[in-house]
């Protein structure tokens, strides 16, 4: 009769890799994380909304003013935090420019109101920049690829996620719209890696979107 082991321990069941999301998916998320995130205690490391809130509604700010993901003083402002009944310091009196990032690229998809110019960056005094990024978090999260922002939002996207190499070991790439992702072509020869990416690009007028000129 054999000996019975009535507890066998089981081997651990290796997690299934999770997909990476498109392009504008990944981007979107991340540009929202980096708008909203309140899991942080670190100000530097806390999302844009939440710096906003701590330099100019909780304080203390801090004297020296480090540049938010999606605001920033302009170069060369000091920081104005005064001491006269002010026993939060609380930052005041500040211009703050504010953009949206697409992979750490501002994108030009700010509409001045006013003038209807649009631009990668727009300055708004420092006491309406927390409705300001309320506002441009809600526009984010309801953003699409087929709106006006997620459009400009979407062509900073493929160019920030274009495969970069180090040098001497460039490879042929293609953007594929149908996976919204770049394709790299490494197999083969030089020779055989270009004709593999001009086949690709000849498929159905891919050569024909933007991020592949």
């Amino acid at each position: 009769m054999a000996f019975t082991i009535h507890k066998v321990a089981k081997k651990k069941v290796r997690a299934q890799v999770k997909p990476i999301p498109p392009i504008f998916e990944r981007t979107k998320a991340a540009a929202i994380k980096k708008l909203d995130n309140d899991t942080e205690i670190n100000v530097k490391e806390m999302g844009s909304l939440q710096q906003a809130i701590y330099r100019y509604e909780k304080g203390p700010a801090s004297a020296d003013a480090y540049a938010s993901y999606n605001w920033r003083l302009p170069q060369g402002a000091k920081s104005k935090i005064p001491r006269k009944d002010n026993p939060q310091g609380i930052a005041k009196g500040e211009l703050v420019e504010v953009r949206i990032k697409a992979g750490g690229q501002a994108v030009k998809c700010l509409k001045n109101q006013e003038t209807g110019e649009e631009s990668n960056m727009m300055l708004v005094a420092c006491e309406d920049l927390v409705p300001v990024l309320q506002d441009m978090l809600q526009h984010l999260k309801v953003m699409t690829k087929d709106s006006d922002t997620g459009a400009k939002f979407h062509a900073v996207a493929i160019r920030t996620a274009k495969p970069k190499f180090a040098k001497g070991k460039d490879r042929p790439v293609a953007y594929c719209s149908e996976s919204d992702e770049w394709k790299t072509f490494s197999e083969g020869t030089a020779a055989e890696r270009k004709a593999a990416q001009v086949a690709f690009l000849s498929e159905n007028g891919r050569d024909d979107h933007p991020a592949n000129k």
